[in-house]
């Protein structure tokens, strides 16, 4: 319901201020397979050409005391290379087993840049083989600050060692870095759009810029969001046949952290 609401709050600043944005990830499978979230998900993502997103991040407003924190904006000690819209007011949210942001922040949503791949094959895998790496180390240097009682297995124990000793060597400014060469393209200057900021589908991510030429507005729960027109072919370049549910097993929460109401 939180997450519903910030989605509302930001759809409509959207709209007020033109700024271009469409459902992603398994927020999109949800609105063209179940009309609403995934019926196992737990939480809300967006995605924006970068021009557009650095629009939002920097005029971004709320009635409602909705938060945003990015990297890019003065004062906010965040540890990721995207942008989250957090309420502040009616949640809390523990969320010590992977650390993301210095200020303690209620519910969020996700909000993902979409930035150019270089259209020399040679130079985006270089490109991409360095952000894979960058990538890598930060998910090691959030890893590194999860209290060690919460590693309860052999694996996890073993990681938090790594992580340790790489913190010894990195700081979080590889993060500046990261969004350095997320930028290093411009959106709109190459045939081809990627989320550089969150590689976790790789290549598989990577669409022709053609699939954003339009927005379209999609059911989703009791209102209409805006999707990108090409949304079939993103989602069968990422995840194949996205209309077949997955087997029952894998129907599960997947984003670790306690929530609360806070008590007033």
């Amino acid at each position: 319901m939180v997450s519903l609401d910030i989605l509302k709050d930001v759809h409509a600043f959207c709209v007020e201020n033109n700024i271009r944005y469409s459902l992603f990830g398994g927020t999109l499978i949800g609105a063209i397979r179940h009309k609403g979230f995934i019926p196992w998900d737990d939480d809300l993502d967006i995605a924006m050409p970068r021009p557009d997103y650095d629009k939002f991040i920097h005029k971004y407003h709320s009635q409602n005391d909705y938060k945003v924190f990015a990297r890019e904006l003065p004062n906010n000690e965040v540890y990721l290379a995207y942008a989250r819209v957090c309420d502040m007011v009616r949640t809390k949210v523990d969320y010590n087993n992977l650390i993301w942001n210095k200020e303690s922040t209620g519910v969020w949503i996700d909000v993902f840049p979409w930035d150019g791949v270089d259209d020399d094959k040679k130079a985006w895998e270089k490109r991409y083989d360095i952000m894979q790496k960058y990538s890598r180390i930060e998910g090691l240097l959030r890893y590194s600050h999860r209290p060690f009682s919460m590693n309860h297995s052999f694996v996890q124990k073993k990681r938090w060692l790594k992580s340790k000793v790489f913190s010894l060597f990195y700081s979080f400014n590889i993060f500046d870095k990261h969004i350095e060469l997320c930028r290093s393209v411009a959106f709109g200057q190459t045939k081809r759009i990627i989320n550089c900021s969150f590689l976790k589908y790789g290549m598989l991510a990577c669409h022709n810029i053609s699939v954003l030429d339009k927005f379209i507005k999609v059911p989703f729960e009791d209102q209409e969001f805006y999707v990108m027109e090409g949304f079939e072919q993103v989602l069968r370049e990422n995840y194949g046949n996205y209309m077949q549910l997955p087997p029952v097993e894998e129907r599960t929460r997947c984003h670790g952290g306690q929530h609360y109401w806070i008590e007033v």
